[in-house]
């Protein structure tokens, strides 16, 4: 099956995978560590993040990206994204973008009207990107390079964190 991203709910209890070779989402039950349930998508799933009004699933498969209600477990509208877009990012205000990296762009996603916006360039060309929601700094992952760099938000330095052979996606976990 593959997967190739992770979403996690709010509360924490459930997780979503994007199954690449499965071309298919999974929905995991973390508590009673099970799958509950797996929707097919019939394309390759890359990607897949949670929307904002927590009700929607976004899948990325390149050039689309699926709706998924999770009320109904169906897919509710497909959106046109990019070329090559194979990830998300979500910044400090809950925008989440379809990260294109072919051309290195970010295309914004109106989730409510399953359209995609004008693309801007993304901060740093890297497939995992993830906004630090305390400082507003992005976090990037540089398959190229072997890195995780830390862009701040202030005056656009880049520095590198750590040596990370592929670093393919990343999270945030704060401890309070």
């Amino acid at each position: 099956v593959y997967p190739g991203s992770i979403a996690l709910s709010g509360d924490g209890e459930t997780a979503w995978t994007a199954n690449f070779f499965g071309s298919s989402v999974s929905e995991i039950d973390l508590p009673g560590r099970r799958i509950r349930r797996t929707l097919p998508i019939k394309n390759l799933g890359e990607a897949v993040i949670l929307a904002q009004d927590g009700k929607t699933l976004l899948a990325a498969t390149r050039d689309i990206t699926i709706c998924i209600d999770l009320q109904k477990w169906e897919i509710a509208g497909k959106i046109k994204t990019s070329e090559y877009g194979s990830a998300f990012f979500k910044d400090g205000k809950g925008q989440i973008s379809n990260v294109d990296t072919a051309k290195w762009t970010m295309c914004p996603i109106d989730v409510e009207k399953k359209i995609v916006l004008p693309p801007v360039p993304a901060p740093y060309p890297a497939r995992a990107l993830i906004a630090d929601p305390r400082t507003g700094d992005i976090l990037a992952g540089d398959c190229d390079k072997n890195e995780i760099v830390r862009i701040s938000a202030s005056n656009a330095e880049v520095r590198k964190l750590a040596d990370v052979q592929f670093p393919f996606g990343m999270g945030i976990i704060d401890h309070e």
